[in-house]
């Protein structure tokens, strides 16, 4: 089953639920439940106000094997699945989602795709961009940010907004 058809499913239910609908319900992951988040509330932004990202990506990975187990073959069934693309194919007279992002200088991969996220959010709406300088693809880096991400999605509960970026130092060895 592809990946939007089982996140319809949950997000089916999760609208059921006693949960704030929209606006005021943020879903956020690590790595490839970033990814997630991230593909989450693009798809169904009636369900979900916000994700919160860290060192997630935003293109789903697509070798000749996932495209052949997950989307039947078809490479052009991967792009309801692709939260890079649905940002740039979002309707303009419809705001985007609120996210908040996070990445460690010290994964120049993480880094490079959270900034390039960020800057195709930017030219739309504003969002949170955390950098952890020296983090790495690591708990000691989320740890660090993860006040950060509590205010914002506090904030987002109340009604507010946290956005712009905000520099973060440590995240590795105790920092």
């Amino acid at each position: 089953m592809p990946l939007h058809d089982v996140a319809g499913q949950e997000a089916r239910t999760a609208a059921l639920g006693a949960r704030p609908r929209g606006g005021g319900c943020v879903v956020g992951g690590v790595s490839g439940g970033g990814f997630c988040a991230a593909n989450l509330v693009v798809q169904y932004p009636e369900v979900w106000g916000g994700a919160a990202v860290l060192d997630g990506y935003f293109r789903p990975f697509l070798s000749k094997s996932v495209i052949r187990r997950a989307f039947g073959g078809r490479r052009s069934a991967s792009h309801a699945d692709d939260p890079t693309r649905r940002v740039q194919e979002w309707p303009m007279r419809l705001p985007l989602p609120a996210f908040w992002l996070m990445a460690g200088t010290a994964n120049a991969s993480d880094y490079y795709d959270a900034s390039g996220f960020a800057t195709l959010l930017g030219k739309r709406e504003d969002p949170r961009f955390v950098t952890v300088l020296g983090g790495q693809h690591s708990a000691p880096a989320w740890r660090v940010a993860l006040p950060d991400l509590l205010q914002w999605a506090w904030t987002r509960l109340d009604g507010g907004d946290l956005n712009g970026s905000a520099v973060i130092h440590g995240g590795e060895n105790g920092d």
